[in-house]
């Protein structure tokens, strides 16, 4: 359990460093968190 510990925080901090992120615009990011959260949105106005 720990490799698999070890190796998913290698991953993360891999991705979150990678350069792409640099290149992306933050409203796109924004964007993204936003559309992450419709359905809560949508299941409160129910």
């Amino acid at each position: 359990m720990a490799r698999y510990q070890a190796e998913l925080l290698r991953l993360t901090t891999e991705v979150a460093t990678h350069p792409y992120w640099a290149t992306v615009n933050s409203g796109a990011v924004a964007a993204r968190l936003a559309l992450e959260h419709t359905h809560e949105a949508a299941d409160e106005a129910a």
